[in-house]
């Protein structure tokens, strides 16, 4: 379990996604051996903010394999355009297990974690998204703050001296939605709506044909096979290009 100096409360904050509280301390009754409590501590934790890539695996095999969205499937996609039957992962929802040695900027995230008050001699092998969840607490740097400020005039009146990591990943998730729906005037998003395509999966779209009027002059057909492939390659890069096979196997 991490060490911490002083009694920093760690309060959630971020998305959809990231539901739940960061639990670092258990109060036991009785004798439990520390080893085992530290990975009770973790895997809590775990189950708060996403799921293992194993897990995810499990239910989206039973999902496709059934059509029943269980608990862990319905918590970790998003809705569908166009009625594709393929899972749309969101992929945050997907714990990095990877040990934040393995990074080659790790001296970086030990350093960010002692400056926070973490002492932990095993923290090594913290997850990755074990110290992105703490991170997501701590107040923003007076660099970051700034930046922000200065990039987005319509905080000019807000005082963001209290914001986090968290708060300031939530802004950014809303305003790119928010300028992903600026592209298309009114009567574009209508024709979005009608056809099905959310404006999140635009974003793809764009890449693709670049301006609103070439995407909308595509076929349904076109546009859903697109989509269907930015799908695919979400679940790749989250579970493994062979996801499938390696979930039946298990």
């Amino acid at each position: 379990m991490l060490k911490m100096k002083g009694g920093i409360h760690m309060s959630k904050l971020l998305k959809f996604i990231l539901g739940g509280c960061l639990i670092l301390s258990l109060s036991i009754f009785g004798f439990t051996p520390a080893t085992d409590l530290k990975q009770e501590s973790l895997d809590r934790a775990a189950a708060s903010v996403g799921y293992t890539r194993e897990v995810v695996k499990t239910a989206l095999m039973e999902y496709e394999r059934t059509g029943r969205m269980g608990t862990v499937a319905h918590d970790v996609l998003l809705p569908t355009s166009m009625g594709i039957k393929i899972p749309n992962l969101d992929p945050s929802k997907v714990l990095n297990e990877t040990p934040l040695s393995s990074y080659g900027n790790r001296e970086a995230f030990y350093e960010a974690l002692r400056s926070h008050g973490y002492d932990d001699p095993d923290m090594e092998n913290m997850p990755y998204w074990q110290y992105e969840q703490l991170e997501s607490n701590w107040l923003l740097d007076s660099e970051t703050a700034a930046y922000l400020l200065a990039s987005n005039p319509e905080l000019a009146d807000r005082d963001i001296s209290h914001w986090t990591y968290g708060d300031y990943n939530r802004f950014n998730d809303q305003k790119e939605t928010e300028i992903l729906a600026a592209w298309f005037t009114a009567e574009q998003l209508e024709e979005l709506e009608a056809r099905g395509i959310r404006i999140e999966d635009t974003r793809t779209l764009l890449k693709e044909f670049h301006q609103p009027e070439t995407i909308l002059a595509q076929s349904d057909a076109t546009l859903k096979a697109l989509l269907e492939d930015y799908y695919e390659i979400k679940l790749a890069f989250s579970l493994g290009a062979d996801w499938r096979e390696s979930a039946r196997i298990a």
